[in-house]
């Protein structure tokens, strides 16, 4: 499956689409059912939502001079820094507890970063360099030898221990493809594609378990798509897939290829059409046939990936449309006001989606307001109004949870139960205001940043929140975890494995996916399903060192493991003037001795 930056995927799915005239209309192939036609108003929403009285606090926050970008590896926060003081720098930092792991001076601050299993990769225009992800130092580089310019280079890490590079510049035809070896930088091929147009954009599927992948170069004619093996590079079939209407004779200005379960493929486009944005999602069981489904609109959105229950979202003609997928059926149409902005995003159930609508007021300020919807009606189940007299909101939602998250004012954002609204207890409220906002949840933690650009220099400020599933409330105490180690006692300069084993205090089961980390020696695994993880450690200080044990739902707990020095743990020898004699008899052989030494120690 391709996987997308971050930022991208925040953009995508938050972007606002105002409706236009003239608007193609849903290419689908069934009868549409549950069809409203009366303008639906949001008659069941409560008054502006209030946040609860108290604000979570943040892990930690910390503050920039400059202009940051972040990319989040496992447990790592990797921040690019536009530092006047300090210059620019990329920084590793304990995502929980803000410790800088180490820091690098780089030459440009223009682009993330990408992190890979074991590198973590910085692109300096033309040129990609890895540095080791434990300790920051440099591995290896790779010149591009294609053409870049200012929007530089694409990379993902796809196959065996392999990077694919290519570049962003636009306007070329034919564009230069390597697999790169990421472990070593050596590069495995190098390849020339030839495109059909002038190149608009490129699409890289992130697969490091299967190698067998398909790379998108998305032109102003149409899409090539090379269906190759990313280890080797070979090759084995290219496809051409045209611009389908309604933007066939415009110019894309964006399309990318997604890879679905059920072996779909999809292809989503975005272009300009008589000043109006209009998306194109085209659906293939196969790119050696003609696409399975069509679908465009002011905007096209998926709100259900289960397989074999695809459904799409499509907002065209002051009108939303429920299609499945990929038999293109309409299942049911519901009147929205188009002349105001409207975003859709799906939801973390299968059975709702959500409806974001932004009326502005004359003086240019929004009434915000939020509708879930049924997935399989287009009605709405409860609705919202987020804020009042406001900036246009943030949105995000976090998969497997049960909360969206919408910002009331800047730099305050406000939790809300998916299936009712009701306002949850968590609440966050940024520490300084800014001109945007950057937030997003990773695993147990929500990062949230607020950049500002208006002032010279630009500043930033970085805050660390518990996740909104992570907050313990009164009616749902800790747990306690029990931890012990294979050896609480190990010797400086080895390697030496420990394992650690947690389990449930009051039922005695092993606890699955516990973080076990030892902070001051940069270690961090997870237990597997027999409760268990290896801390596998080197270190040549000896001391007394803090394991520290978390898990969701139950209270953090620490162990300590002593790392004894090398010289005091040898054993000491010196010169006895005696006689060896067997306690009984009076006298015994050497092996004797021996054999009584390991007897003892056998049993003490």
């Amino acid at each position: 499956m391709q996987e997308l930056d971050r930022r991208t995927l925040l953009q995508m799915g938050v972007m606002g689409v105002t409706a236009g005239t003239g608007l193609g209309r849903l290419a689908g192939r069934g009868q549409a059912m549950n069809i409203s036609h009366s303008q639906p108003t949001f008659t069941s929403r409560a008054s502006a939502i209030s946040p609860p009285d108290t604000f979570t606090e943040p892990l930690w926050t910390t503050q920039f001079d400059g202009s940051i970008t972040q990319t989040v590896g496992e447990g790592e926060l990797y921040i690019v820094d536009s530092s006047p003081t300090d210059g620019d720098r990329l920084l590793a930092l304990n995502i929980q507890t803000g410790e800088e792991r180490w820091s690098r001076a780089i030459s440009t601050t223009q682009n993330p970063v990408t992190v890979t299993a074991d590198r973590v990769l910085e692109i300096d225009q033309s040129t990609v360099i890895a540095y080791e992800r434990s300790s920051g130092e440099q591995q290896w580089t790779v010149q591009y030898p294609g053409e870049v310019d200012f929007s530089s280079l694409v990379l993902r890490e796809a196959g065996e221990e392999t990077l694919l590079i290519t570049s962003r510049a636009e306007g070329a035809t034919e564009k230069r493809l390597l697999g790169v070896n990421t472990t070593t930088g050596d590069v495995r091929w190098d390849k020339t594609v030839s495109l059909p147009g002038e190149f608009v954009e490129a699409t890289l599927p992130y697969s490091p378990a299967d190698p067998d992948i398909y790379v998108m170069f998305a032109t102003t004619t149409g899409h090539q798509i090379l269906d190759l093996n990313a280890t080797t590079g070979e090759v084995n079939e290219t496809h051409t897939v045209p611009i389908a209407g309604p933007i066939s004779s415009g110019n894309p200005t964006s399309s990318f290829l997604i890879e679905e379960s059920e072996d779909y493929l999809v292809v989503r486009s975005f272009g300009l059409v008589n000043e109006g944005g209009i998306v194109v999602v085209q659906i293939f069981s196969s790119f050696s046939d003609e696409p399975d489904l069509v679908l465009s609109g002011v905007n096209v959105h998926q709100i259900d990936s289960r397989p074999g229950e695809k459904k799409y979202v499509v907002i065209d003609d002051e009108r939303l449309r429920g299609v499945a997928s990929p038999s293109g059926e309409t299942l049911w149409e519901q009147s929205i006001n188009t002349d105001v902005t409207q975003r859709i995003r799906s939801g973390t159930t299968s059975d709702l989606f959500y409806n974001l609508r932004f009326p502005s007021t004359s003086t240019g300020e929004y009434e915000t307001e939020i509708a879930a919807r049924s997935v399989t009606t287009g009605e709405i189940e409860w609705s919202r109004s987020v804020a009042e007299n406001s900036g246009q909101p943030n949105i995000g939602f976090y998969p497997g949870d049960n909360t969206v998250l919408v910002s009331r004012n800047n730099g305050e954002f406000v939790s809300l139960d998916t299936t009712t609204g009701e306002v949850g207890d968590w609440a966050i409220s940024l520490a300084s205001e800014g001109d945007i906002y950057d937030i997003y949840q990773h695993n147990d933690v929500v990062v949230a940043s607020a950049e500002t650009f208006s002032q010279d220099p630009a500043s930033a400020t970085l805050s660390i929140f518990p996740a909104p599933d992570t907050v313990p409330s009164d009616s749902s105490p800790d747990g306690v975890l029990d931890v012990s180690l294979s050896a609480s006692q190990i010797t400086a300069g080895t390697t030496t494995d420990v394992t650690v084993a947690v389990s449930d205090n009051t039922t005695g089961d092993s606890v699955e996916d516990a973080t076990v980390s030892i902070s001051d020696l940069n270690l961090s695994v997870t237990t597997d399903l027999n409760g268990e993880a290896t801390l596998s450690i080197n270190t040549n200080d000896p001391d007394e060192y803090t394991i520290s044990v978390s898990k969701d739902g139950y209270a953090d707990t620490t162990t300590t493991l002593t790392v004894e020095d090398s010289e005091s743990s040898e054993t000491s020898f010196q010169d006895v003037l005696g006689t060896i004699g067997d306690y009984n008899s009076g006298n015994a052989s050497f092996q004797d001795v021996l054999q009584a030494i390991a007897d003892y120690n056998a049993n003490n």
